[in-house]
């Protein structure tokens, strides 16, 4: 290949790339899916072409994104989607298998990002969680704003800011995993889309996938997983929670190998493969009804007879006793259940006014380093408040502190504390100059 014809692939793989990153910030599915395939003309470049050229595409997409955005978004490209399309066609190029490549590119991508991740957390003085919940917060808050700008109707908004807020807290915990799947479907979108885009022209080493296996013996980890979830509490339920979370998907990965195994043995036609592959995802966003027994932020009080995915309530709402199934039986045990259940979310709401008014009586002032104009070179996060709360004789979940972003600056705070049953605390907070 040419020269010319070299440079104007690199050219064209670079505006590819740059729009597909401007779509990512659109709403689901279509943001979601443009990330998906961000690393796709950085990859095929280096597939077709060699891995210098496909190092141009990255290296120029940076630059572009440092020019026209700031450096944090050049930063964040490399890292998310620049590094695992370098990574893994590398591997492939060196004749690796596809199912080992995704492996090692996922091992090393997970230390690069829990790297950056310590870096960006040290950079602002804050603990990795604490950054998670920040950077979790914006995107929440930026989800939120653009359904607000499509004016949806009052009861779908609802619904829509419930669905996110929950989605936020369940991610929370479970980040860890999160991190591991959404970085593995990146990778095995890009080997998919690699795989249709080849047409002879590279080949794709290792088994068909529908040949791909899953060791016998890791069905005990998710066994563990899911005795962890219901037995165990703190770290540990934690733990099994993301271990749960990382098997499942492992485990629909090999279910859809089983699929492709019919489907192929079988001589299924394309328009029927294509149906099937439909009805599976959609079988997976199917919802069911639960009745809650806790109150829960953004999804209802307890009684409550609500709609959620089939998921979020076998795997985390019903294992935690937060809620049960609403079938038959529950239904006419919560309807004979129901005047203990109000007389149980009356004393809690009691009980949350008195943890209001104790709070409302507290006033905490931090003395920081500052610079010029008040300026912090820390900060004050939910930790720090949650910790003076705490030392109050009051304990509180720091996720229900409603801090939008760490205290900077100098001056006098009032921050809103969440109770259980809609109960909203004021803490007062003064931020001083340190006499150091």
């Amino acid at each position: 290949m040419k020269q010319a014809q070299i440079g104007g692939f690199i050219v064209a793989a670079i505006l590819v790339t740059l729009l597909l990153q401007g779509t990512v910030g659109l709403l689901l599915p279509v943001g979601a899916l443009a990330a998906l395939l961000v690393p796709l003309p950085a990859a095929y470049v280096t597939m077709r072409l060699g891995f210098w050229p496909g190092c141009m595409v990255v290296a120029g997409t940076c630059a572009v994104a440092f020019g026209l955005i700031s450096q944090v978004a050049a930063l964040g490209f490399l890292v998310q989607f620049g590094v695992p399309a370098l990574l893994l066609t590398l591997l492939l190029r060196r004749g690796v298998s596809w199912s080992r490549a995704v492996t090692w590119s996922l091992i090393l991508l997970l230390g690069i990002g829990c790297l950056f991740l310590y870096g960006m957390a040290a950079r602002q003085q804050m603990g990795m969680t604490a950054l998670v919940e920040s950077y979790l917060q914006g995107e929440i808050e930026t989800a939120l704003t653009l359904a607000k700008d499509m004016e949806l109707p009052a009861a779908q908004a609802a619904q829509f800011e419930k669905t996110v807020r929950n989605t936020g807290d369940l991610l929370l915990q479970v980040y860890p995993a999160a991190a591991t799947v959404g970085y593995g479907l990146l990778l095995l979108t890009t080997l998919f889309g690699l795989v249709l885009a080849a047409r002879s022209r590279y080949c794709i080493p290792g088994i068909p996938f529908d040949q791909w296996k899953i060791p016998e013996l890791w069905i005990w980890g998710l066994i563990l997983a899911g005795i962890g979830v219901l037995l165990a509490d703190g770290l540990l339920a934690m733990v099994a929670l993301n271990l749960l979370v990382v098997m499942l998907a492992l485990y629909f990965l090999q279910g859809l190998a089983i699929v492709r195994y019919f489907f192929r043995t079988r001589r299924v036609s394309p328009l029927l493969r294509t149906l099937g592959y439909i009805l599976l995802v959609l079988f997976l966003e199917e919802a069911m009804d639960i009745i809650l027994v806790e109150n829960i932020d953004g999804l209802g009080n307890i009684g409550d007879q609500v709609k959620v995915k089939t998921g979020y309530a076998r795997n985390y709402l019903v294992p935690k006793k937060l809620a049960v199934e609403a079938n038959t039986r529950n239904i006419k045990e919560m309807e004979h259940q129901k005047r203990q259940l109000e007389r149980k979310a009356q004393k809690v709401t009691q009980a949350s006014e008195v943890i209001k008014g104790q709070i409302e009586a507290l006033s905490f002032e931090f003395a920081l380093r500052s610079g010029d104009e008040g300026k912090l070179f820390g900060s004050v996060t939910t930790m720090e408040l949650a910790a003076k709360i705490s030392e109050a004789g009051i304990e509180i979940d720091r996720k229900k502190i409603q801090l939008d972003e760490p205290i900077k600056n100098l001056g006098d705070f009032e921050v809103p504390v969440k109770l259980p049953a809609g109960v909203i605390a004021t803490l007062k907070v003064a931020v001083v100059a340190s006499e150091e």
